[in-house]
C-alpha cells in the first residue's frame, strides 16, 4: 500500500466521534501549527480541527452531530470553545487551528454555554431513557450524564398527534419526541447511501426531519441499509423490534419453529455477548436455540458454499458467451442489497434474480439438513419436518 492510500484509507472515517485518528496516522503535512490547548502546548498539522486537535492529546470535547467529512456543521453547538481573542465562542468541529492561538475547553463561559444548549436540546427530548433501546449507548445520555445535568430548565416541547405519528409496520422506525435535529441521517443518507430519503421539514422552532418530498416512509426509496440507524446519536431511528412475536411463536405448543442460522451471524453472534473470537461457536448457539424452544436449528453454511459454487460458475459461463455488457451480474443475496439494487439503479425494474441449482446440489443439500438437530433428536430428515408442519396445520 502506497503512502496515499495509508492516508486515504486512515482518514475515511464515517463516525470517527471526534477522536481524529485520519489526521495524525498516516498522513503528512508540509506546514504544522502549535497552539495551546487548556495550557497544553499542541503541534498538529496544518487544517486539523479544534476537535482533532483537543483529541490528539486526550482532551475530549462533547459532540452530538459531528460526523467527520460528513457532516460538520456545527448544529448542536455542544461543541463551542472559548478562544483567546475572540469575542464569541467558537465552535471546534468545522473551525481549524490557527498558529499561536490559546483555547479553553473547559473555561466557565465555554461549560456555561455548553449546558445551556444541552438543556434547550433535552427540553425537546422525550426523556423516557429506561424504555429507549438506546439507554447505556446513547450520545445525548453520555453527554447529559458527564456534565451532570439532572434537570431541564426549559418547558418541555414534545410533537403530539399527526407530527409524531408513524407506521408500526415497516422494518424502520422513528420517533419524532427523540430527534435531536443533528442531521445525520440526512447527510449519510445523501453522500454514501445517494438515496436521500431523509429531509428537513418545517422552519423556525418547527424544524424537524422527516422523509424527503412530503412522502411516507413506505413510499421513499429507502433500502433498509440501517446507515442511518447506526449514526443516530440517540433512540430516534431504530429497527422495528419483533423480539415478543419471537417469544410467543417458541412459546405456542401447537407452532413448530424453525430457525436457520446465517453464515454471519453463526460467525459474529458472540460479540454481543464480549465472547473473543473462536470461543462462540455455532454448537453453543444450537444449543441456546433449542433451550430457547426452537423445534428445529438448520445451519445455512452447506447452502452457502451451493450458491458460492453456482455464481462461480454462472458468471464464468456468461464470461466465456460474453453477455455481461447489457446485463451485469448481480451475486449478493443480501435483502439490502437486493433492496438498494431494485430502488437505486437508474431504469431498473425490479428485474428477477434468477438462481438455478442442480438437482443434485439440491439432493446433497437436503441430506446436509437432514443431520440438524431437532427436538425428537438427531437424525430427522426434511421429510419428517414437513410432515411435521403439515400435521400442526391439520393438513396431513
Amino acid at each position: 500500500m502506497t503512502e496515499q492510500e495509508v492516508h486515504q484509507e486512515t482518514s475515511r472515517c464515517l463516525r470517527c466521534d471526534h477522536f481524529g485518528y485520519g489526521i495524525f496516522k498516516g498522513g503528512r503535512s508540509s506546514k504544522w501549527v502549535n497552539l495551546t490547548i487548556n495550557s497544553i502546548p499542541v503541534t498538529v498539522p496544518e487544517g486539523t480541527t479544534i476537535l482533532d486537535a483537543a483529541a490528539s492529546v486526550d482532551i475530549e470535547i462533547p459532540s452530538l452531530c459531528y460526523l467527520k467529512e460528513l457532516n460538520e456543521i456545527s448544529a448542536c453547538r455542544v461543541c463551542c470553545v472559548e478562544v483567546e481573542g475572540e469575542g464569541k465562542l467558537v465552535p471546534s468541529c468545522n473551525n481549524v487551528v490557527r498558529e499561536g492561538m490559546v483555547i479553553r475547553t473547559n473555561s466557565p463561559r465555554a461549560l456555561e454555554a455548553r449546558r445551556v444548549n444541552m438543556e434547550l436540546i433535552l427540553s425537546q427530548h422525550d426523556n423516557k431513557c429506561a424504555t429507549c433501546i438506546r439507554s447505556g449507548t446513547c450520545q445525548l445520555q453520555k453527554i447529559a450524564n458527564d456534565m451532570g445535568i439532572l434537570g431541564v430548565s426549559y418547558p418541555t416541547d414534545l410533537a403530539r398527534g399527526k407530527k409524531a405519528d408513524w407506521t408500526t409496520t415497516f422494518p424502520l422506525y422513528r420517533d419524532v419526541n427523540k430527534c435531536i435535529k443533528c442531521m445525520r441521517c440526512i447527510q449519510v443518507c445523501d453522500k454514501v447511501q445517494s438515496l436521500s430519503v431523509w429531509d428537513i421539514s418545517g422552519s423556525g422552532a418547527r424544524t424537524t426531519i422527516d422523509v424527503s418530498e412530503n412522502r411516507v416512509i413506505k413510499q421513499a426509496d429507502c433500502s433498509l441499509c440501517g446507515q442511518c440507524i447506526t449514526h443516530c446519536p440517540t433512540g430516534a431511528l431504530r429497527e422495528r423490534d419483533d423480539t415478543q412475536k419471537a417469544y410467543a411463536a417458541l412459546g405456542d405448543p401447537d407452532r413448530v419453529t424453525i430457525v436457520q442460522i446465517a453464515p454471519a451471524v453463526r460467525a459474529a453472534w458472540g460479540e454481543a455477548f464480549g465472547m473473543p473470537t473462536g470461543k462462540a461457536t455455532v454448537g453453543q448457539l444450537v444449543s441456546v436455540l433449542r433451550k430457547l424452544g426452537a423445534d428445529y436449528v438448520f445451519d445455512t453454511t452447506f447452502s452457502a458454499d451451493l450458491t458460492i459454487m453456482e455464481e462461480g460458475t454462472e458468471l464464468l459461463q456468461r464470461l466465456q458467451a460474453g453477455d455481461l455488457d447489457n446485463q451485469p451480474m448481480f451475486t449478493s443475496c443480501c435483502p439490502g442489497w437486493v433492496r438498494f439494487f431494485e430502488v437505486a439503479v437508474p431504469g431498473n425494474d425490479r428485474p428477477p434474480v434468477h438462481r438455478q441449482v442442480a438437482a443434485a446440489d439440491v439432493r446433497r443439500g437436503r441430506q446436509d439438513l437432514a443431520g440438524a438437530q431437532s427436538r425428537r433428536g438427531r437424525g430427522q430428515n426434511l421429510q419428517h419436518l414437513r410432515h411435521a408442519v403439515h400435521r400442526k396445520k391439520g393438513r396431513a
